[in-house]
């Protein structure tokens, strides 16, 4: 047989690292609120009965896990992570980031309006603000599927799995 020709790929060690820093620290959440919920020891029969031992099982499995990509990216040179000035300053102006930060503000409006106005009149303005900002139709066929989906969402939550929505 010939031998393999395919070569190991490096991945993405960059992202790997700060992947697996931002999931270390999510596993170590993890297991400190597991371990904060009560046991009921005496009413449900010990700690491996506890609503919290699932929990606890996961963020160690996510750490360890997370530990694993984290070494595998430190050996292949994740660690220089910092970019250049020049690259920091392209990354900022890109309008990938600039579409990300509208998303934002559209979602985090939502969730400050959501209290103050009808669920329905909420929906509707973040929907239409994403649909007249990220999508090439026409303002009214925007508004008219912000409209519907709107509807849709009311109804379905608040007659069909009866969530009472504000």
């Amino acid at each position: 047989m010939p031998p393999d020709k395919t070569e190991k790929k490096p991945g993405m060690p960059r992202a790997d690292f700060i992947m697996g820093i931002i999931l270390m620290l999510f596993g170590v959440v993890v297991v400190h609120q597991s371990l904060r919920l009560p046991t009921f020891e005496k009413d449900w029969g010990g700690f491996y009965a506890a609503p919290g031992f699932v929990p606890l099982i996961l963020g160690v499995v996510i750490f360890g896990l997370s530990l694993i990509l984290f070494i595998r990216a430190l050996r292949a040179g994740g660690h220089r992570v910092i970019p250049s000035q020049e690259k920091l300053r392209e990354f900022v102006k890109s309008p990938a980031v600039h579409r990300w930060c509208l998303a934002m503000i559209y979602s985090w409006g939502f969730f400050f309006i959501l209290g103050h106005v009808y669920f329905f009149v909420a929906a509707f303005l973040v929907l239409f603000a994403y649909l007249a900002t990220f999508s090439k139709q026409k303002l009214w066929i925007s508004a008219v599927i912000a409209v519907g989906a709107s509807g849709a969402i009311y109804l379905i939550f608040s007659k069909i799995f009866l969530v009472p929505l504000p």
